[in-house]
């Protein structure tokens, strides 16, 4: 079970049918792992940052 930057543990079962659909699966888990890390560095996510913010 993969630790995230917090410290906590989640827990996710994973029923897919192909391995495609769990490379996608495992996307999105990596995704939620890294707005997190942000998060709690003070990054705020890209939806909320300035059209000259998101350039950078």
């Amino acid at each position: 079970m993969p630790a995230w930057p917090d410290g906590t543990k989640h827990f996710k079962p994973a029923y897919v049918h192909t391995r495609e659909e769990l490379k996608v699966l495992i996307l999105q888990m990596n995704a939620g792992r890294k707005a997190v890390q942000d998060r709690l560095r003070g990054i705020p996510p890209p939806c909320k940052l300035h059209k000259k913010e998101r350039q950078i």
